[in-house]
């Protein structure tokens, strides 16, 4: 071990990841599973069905159950390749969304450190309160975004606007349109850049660096509206209906003719198991996707989604330390 490596806290926080190690907690949590609640009145009724198969066929002695047994048997084994090809295509559509949203948000982190490195270097010699302005404008922009793919807005001098880095900016966003406005972020952005823009204004237009700075950021905010559109795509395109619904019906069906295509095999009981055991396989595998399919959504409604706090937490913390770094901190916004 080399001693003169130190390891100082900071740097990239890495989640959890789970290794082969940790096999048991998903084990022992599984009655505690997200998936497993969205998908009990599904299971439960394909239970439920499966006791009835049971019935008809050891209390009543229902000999149609066996005559339709090499039919069935057939069927399922044909249709299984199928199920489960369309389970995979619909599993992977939803990640396609999930992952398309993380590469958005990793693009914002990007765009956004470039915007505080020119907020900071470049319009604090231009104009410190314009500065410090833009800065705590944008401190507050990420939350204001992750509120907006939500569904919800923030409303100025309420309870609702508890954020800090909002409150801290009301006095420039007290206007009726920030409140009716669609899009919320869209607004922050345009703000920023009038700020900026009579900055800018305010020195000689034939600076040929200052006309390369006000291009550069320019180009940076119009990538903040490619970012919003794109999440705002996401949401408003769900994977198509019919496919999600064939999906489902198909999958019911198989999962509710499985115990007639095993009873005559395995018995009652080995029946039961086999039943609960494999329609929680596919329906979980199904709910994935579904809970994955909206990256967006509050992780304490929906734990498949993805983790926007802590990104807003990153970006408003970088927009707070130029701030601080600058000597801007203790300037008032709201001359």
């Amino acid at each position: 071990r080399d001693s003169s490596l130190t390891i100082r806290a900071g740097g990239v926080a890495r989640p959890f990841r789970h290794t082969s190690k940790s096999w048991r907690e998903p084990i022992l949590n599984l009655p505690r599973s997200f998936i497993l609640k969205r998908i009990s009145d599904h299971l439960v009724a394909n239970m439920l069905f499966a006791g009835l198969v049971a019935v008809l066929y050891e209390g009543l002695k229902v000999k149609a159950l066996i005559a339709f047994w090499p039919t069935a048997m057939v069927a399922h084994t044909l249709l299984g390749t199928a199920l489960g090809l369309l389970l995979v295509f619909r599993t992977n559509a939803a990640y396609d969304r999930f992952w398309e949203g993380r590469k958005l948000w990793g693009s914002l982190i990007n765009t956004s450190r470039a915007i505080v490195m020119m907020l900071s270097n470049y319009v604090t010699k231009l104009d410190p309160l314009a500065a410090a302005q833009c800065l705590r404008l944008y401190a507050a922009f990420p939350w204001v975004f992750m509120r907006h793919l939500r569904g919800g807005k923030f409303l100025l001098n309420t309870r609702d606007c508890a954020t800090t880095e909002v409150h801290a900016v009301e006095g420039l966003l007290k206007s009726p349109i920030f409140e009716t406005c669609r899009c919320q972020p869209q607004q922050i952005v345009n703000l920023i850049d009038r700020i900026v823009a009579a900055a800018y204004a305010k020195n000689p237009r034939s600076n040929p660096e200052l006309i390369a700075e006000r291009a550069s950021l320019i180009e940076m905010f119009v990538r903040l509206a490619d970012i919003v559109g794109a999440c705002e795509r996401i949401i408003k395109t769900p994977v198509p209906e019919s496919y999600t619904r064939h999906t489902s019906r198909f999958l019911s069906f198989w999962c509710f003719t499985l115990p007639i295509v095993l009873i005559p095999t395995l018995g009652t009981w080995w029946m039961l198991a086999a039943t609960l055991f494999v329609t929680w396989s596919l329906l979980s595998i199904e709910e994935i996707g579904h809970s994955i399919e909206d990256p967006f959504l509050d992780p304490k409604e929906n734990p498949g989604s993805l983790p926007l706090e802590g990104m807003c937490v990153g970006i408003s913390m970088e927009a707070n330390e130029a701030l601080r770094l600058r000597g801007l901190a203790a300037v008032d916004i709201n001359k």
